[in-house]
């Protein structure tokens, strides 16, 4: 069968049209939590003097831990759905990763608009953003290789939603190793170190869709 150079784009109308509900309603649903719990920080200003702290964090918990689930729910129709050994005829591998892709970049504009939106009500710099997508380009990556290791996506949500809860721990942790890489995250200032991290992070989540890529080319797709 031959694979058309615009099936990514049939596939993703596919999805938008069929599984709408889980795509949207959790983001949606987590995205308000977070607007409430920073404005229920912000009201207790007075209370918690750091309560942009708290914010900051609960960003950071949220906002990445949500750039795999586009990506997840793109790929699960190729693990779980039903009939899937017609999905791996009509698209192929490359079509695929460029539907993750779209994903990730409609995320990164999503998380453009919420920060824009924000930065009315809360003191968030630019470089706020840049870190937020930053984080969120390394997390879907990653769920793009595990999915493609484990053929499951229960299992990197799992993972990743752990790790994403802690995240913000472990960088507070690691002050004393990340030295003024750290303090630049969390006060939100800009650095060499800064930029280093930023075209590093997103070397090595190239590399991840790329052997994510290999594997889903090399792995049994279905039985």
């Amino acid at each position: 069968m031959r694979r058309e150079s615009h099936n990514t784009s049939q596939y993703i109308r596919m999805m938008l049209r069929n599984r709408s509900g889980r795509l949207f309603v959790p983001v949606l649903i987590a995205y308000v939590i977070l607007t409430a719990v920073c404005f229920y920080y912000r009201r207790e200003a007075f209370r918690i003097p750091d309560f942009f702290t708290y914010v900051t964090e609960w960003c950071h918990r949220i906002i990445p831990m949500f750039a795999c689930w586009w990506v997840l729910i793109l790929y699960d129709e190729f693990v779980s759905g039903e009939g899937n050994e017609l999905l791996y005829l009509y698209l192929s591998p490359g079509a695929v990763l460029k539907a993750q892709f779209a994903a990730v970049a409609a995320y990164f504009v999503w998380i453009g608009i919420y920060i824009g939106g924000m930065q009315f009500f809360f003191a968030m710099k630019p470089f706020f953003a840049l870190r937020l997508c930053t984080e969120s380009f390394f997390i879907s990556g990653a769920a793009y290789l595990l999915v493609s290791l484990v053929r499951n996506t229960g299992v990197p949500i799992l993972l990743i939603f752990i790790y994403c809860a802690y995240l913000d721990q472990r960088l507070r942790v690691c002050t004393e190793y990340l030295g003024g890489l750290s303090s630049s995250l969390q006060s939100q200032q800009w650095s060499g170190q800064i930029m280093n991290w930023v075209a590093g992070t997103f070397g090595i989540t190239i590399f991840l869709y790329l052997i994510g890529y290999f594997v889903y080319r090399k792995v049994r797709k279905y039985e």
